[in-house]
């Protein structure tokens, strides 16, 4: 083997860590990221939501669970932390007792769902503190592949929506209702999977910057997700206001497209809309159904949560339902801790590639964050556990800046 081709091996090997002995943590990404990839081929996922679907096994559903739990297992060998006062140990001591407080609800009430919700937030965290240095490189090259999957995935079930009727997990045959969820089969999922490109495309230096927006704003119209299209149009709207050119010109292209199509087929158009509205109005009355939830909470249950699980779609009414007020303040404590960290380091860096997985891990936790209000991204594999898992790498400082070596004194936001 020549020279050249060593020195090549060795740089791609490093880029994912696997010198610094890192694979627990790609290899948990990895299949935690795909582990659902079974749901379209096998036609596995839930019956009530597709009359060609039959539910999923218990096997598949614990599985899960145990893949994780042996990663995290065996991280605990490289397991070290060393926690510094400020925002790491906000961040740090948050995540613990929401977990913790999980669990105790869980035990005490006798809710197993309140324990699962606990497990992926501990775990992530631990495979994150096994970590010695995690490059940029790596982080880079796993986003760019997996938006090009997506991109296939879709294309695929589309091709195959439309010549044999083979639908998707969340479709019905003959409605309007058909959602695409690409590799994970669950549009809300496959809509949160989106925003992790969003900062890549938008922030990274690319090419064909117009042909990747437009191939992301496609991803995510399909899913037909509510939350997911208004959080792209609002973050493409602030991406215009501070002066993206790229994206000034899709929205203007875009805007064109739209009223031109409008406008030449408004027969066509008419009954689609009518029909698009009413299957999203049934919906949004189950999303906003957790407010008189909250209006007959007592005090108590306000302050430190029901005896009994009662699942809400919003994740912050049903954290405040479930777990309470300050359990959920913590939970949201944590969450903007990292966007603190990330906004920072981004402020912060020179390197090109730095900054577009800074604002890919910033935008895709802003939604996390804000879709939390109408989806429970916390309750939703493999969405919850990529979360937590770089959440945990960004703020307990396992991320191996080029420009320095993370220290309480190069570390500005401590």
């Amino acid at each position: 083997m020549s020279g050249s081709k060593i020195s090549y091996n060795s740089k791609l090997l490093s880029s994912f860590g696997v010198r610094s002995g890192n694979w627990f943590f790609w290899a948990a990404l990895i299949c935690a990221t795909f582990y659902n990839s079974y749901r379209y081929p096998l036609q596995i996922n839930f019956s009530g939501t597709s009359p060609t679907y039959s539910d999923t096994p218990f096997s598949f559903q614990v599985g899960k669970y145990i893949l994780i739990l042996v990663f995290a297992a065996s991280s605990l060998v490289c397991f070290r932390i060393r926690l510094k006062l400020g925002l790491q140990s906000i961040f740090t001591i948050c995540m613990i007792g929401f977990s913790a407080a999980c669990v105790v609800r869980g035990i005490i009430s006798g809710e197993e769902n309140f324990i699962t919700v606990a497990f992926f937030p501990l775990a992530a965290m631990i495979i994150s503190l096994g970590v010695r240095g995690l490059n940029f490189d790596g982080l880079m090259s796993f986003i760019r592949i997996l938006f090009l999957v997506s991109l296939i995935v879709n294309a695929v079930q589309v091709v195959l929506f439309f010549s044999v009727g083979r639908l998707p997990a969340l479709a019905y045959d003959g409605s309007i209702s058909v959602r695409f969820g690409s590799f994970l089969d669950d549009p809300n999922a496959f809509g949160a999977i989106n925003f992790l490109f969003f900062g890549w495309i938008f922030s990274g230096k690319v090419r064909y910057r117009l042909i990747l927006i437009f191939a992301l704003f496609v991803n995510v119209l399909i899913t037909q997700s509510v939350t997911a299209i208004s959080c792209f149009i609002c973050f493409l709207l602030w991406k215009v206001l501070i002066g993206k050119k790229a994206v000034r010109i899709f929205s203007v292209v875009l805007g064109v497209i739209l009223m031109s199509v409008a406008a030449l087929n408004v027969n066509v158009l008419e009954p689609l809309l009518v029909e698009l509205i009413d299957v999203k109005s049934a919906s949004a009355v189950q999303h906003v159904s957790f407010t008189h939830v909250l209006d007959g909470l007592s005090l108590f249950n306000f302050i430190f949560g029901s005896d009994k699980e009662i699942f809400l779609e919003s994740w912050w009414a049903y954290s405040v339902v479930n777990f309470g007020a300050i359990v959920t303040v913590m939970f949201l404590m944590a969450a903007i801790v990292l966007q603190i960290v990330l906004r920072s380091e981004f402020k912060n860096s020179r390197s090109a590639t730095e900054r577009a997985v800074l604002s890919s891990i910033f935008y895709f936790g802003l939604y996390f964050l804000v879709g939390g209000l109408n989806l429970p991204f916390p309750l939703i594999f493999p969405v919850n556990f990529i979360y937590f898992l770089l959440a945990s790498a960004v703020v307990c400082r396992r991320l191996k800046i080029k420009r320095y070596v993370f220290s309480a004194r190069s570390y500005p936001i401590n």
